[in-house]
């Protein structure tokens, strides 16, 4: 079945794009974004930190967790990744929690001289989330990264009531 347009809608065409167009640069991507974003915060933290006279490093959790949504938390957690694995932080670990640092990415020489690039894998499922939420998450501890626009699986479910005015708006932004 076609619906008709209504007189209050306007027009929608498609736009013409070439094969240029459709190339994604590398910093239109939502990953390079997010990596600016974390690393920045991590520099401000660790900044803020020195200067209150604390050592120069960070709460990983309190940088990476998110208690309003799991995935932004796993896209955290999964940015952290690329970021250390290229050497631009550093992951230290105490008896109290995992801690991080930025650091300077080794230059060759280093790789020679027995350095060797490695990764790791991390579990993270729901529940643990949850209990590192629990922890973490506490209303004087600070949460260091900004929260980023929450995707519809984030949003609590709508009353039902509100489900038809729910669906418009989706469709209308």
């Amino acid at each position: 079945m076609r619906k008709e347009q209504g007189p209050s809608e306007p027009l929608q065409t498609a736009d013409n794009v070439d094969v240029a167009g459709l190339r994604e640069v590398e910093e239109d991507k939502a990953q390079t974004a997010r990596l600016r974003v974390l690393a920045n915060a991590l520099r401000e933290a660790a900044v803020a930190a020195k200067a209150d006279g604390r050592e120069r490093r960070v709460n990983m959790f309190h940088l990476l967790l998110n208690p309003d949504s799991f995935s932004q938390t796993v896209e955290n957690f999964f940015d952290l990744a690329f970021l250390v694995k290229d050497g631009w932080v550093q992951v230290m670990c105490d008896d109290q929690c995992a801690w991080l640092c930025d650091a300077t990415p080794p230059v060759t020489d280093d790789y020679q001289g027995g350095l060797h690039r490695i990764q790791n894998i991390l579990k993270l499922d729901h529940p643990t989330y949850k209990r590192l939420c629990a922890k973490w998450c506490t209303p004087d501890a600070p949460q260091l990264l900004p929260k980023r626009a929450t995707a519809a699986h984030d949003q609590p479910a709508a009353a039902a009531g509100d489900t038809q005015a729910a669906g418009k708006k989706a469709r209308t932004e």
